[in-house]
């Protein structure tokens, strides 16, 4: 397995916090990609402190 760092946040009430990732190594149909910089939608941010009611979904940021 591949290890990444990645940022999470476990709840509304939580602080986002830089955690390390597992991830399953890459297979004939994958493509491998390096990414230089990502972002957050602001959205995501208000989604993660809870601010638009719950959401049932785990929280995935994106690369930009």
């Amino acid at each position: 397995m591949i290890t990444a760092k990645a940022i999470a946040v476990d709840g509304p009430d939580k602080a986002f916090r830089v955690a390390e990732i597992t991830r399953r190594y890459l297979d004939s149909h994958d493509v491998l990609i390096e990414i230089k910089y990502a972002g957050i939608c602001h959205s995501d941010i208000h989604t993660a402190y809870g601010e638009w009611g719950p959401f049932s979904s785990r929280l995935y940021l994106k690369p930009s």
